[in-house]
């Protein structure tokens, strides 16, 4: 089984180097996806991983995002964002933003730092077509 069971890069097509054979697992029918602090794969090659994901993907994380299992740490969370090329991809990075944020519980020092957060952002994709800029 590829990924990390049921996230939404697995649904795009994420091909991780788990210890199952690495294949990709895209379905079709999602046209689209939303990575809200995204698991990362960090035993293979990030190209070989995410290259074969051919859908935009909103990535969203935080700059205090490390993984409470795992170890994975907030600036490897851009790794997909980084290294698919297969559509457009965005990426939103809240300040201070914890694991913890998109599930409405972030942790003590983010909360404190709320009224003074900025949202860092990222993208490459052109605005559509129509739109100002």
């Amino acid at each position: 089984m590829p990924g990390v069971f049921g996230t939404p890069l697995d649904m795009a097509g994420w091909a991780s180097s788990s210890p199952w054979p690495a294949k990709s697992s895209s379905d079709p029918r999602f046209k689209a996806a939303m990575a809200m602090s995204a698991a990362v794969d960090l035993r293979g090659d990030p190209d070989k991983s995410y290259g074969t994901i051919r859908i935009p993907i909103l990535h969203m994380t935080g700059t205090r995002d490390d993984s409470p299992i795992g170890e994975t740490r907030a600036g490897q969370r851009r790794i997909p964002f980084d290294h698919i090329h297969g559509a457009d991809q965005y990426l939103v990075t809240l300040e201070g933003g914890d694991h913890m944020i998109f599930a409405g519980q972030p942790s003590e020092a983010a909360w404190t730092r709320r009224t003074r957060s900025s949202t860092i952002s990222s993208a490459r994709a052109p605005p559509p077509s129509g739109t100002p800029t």
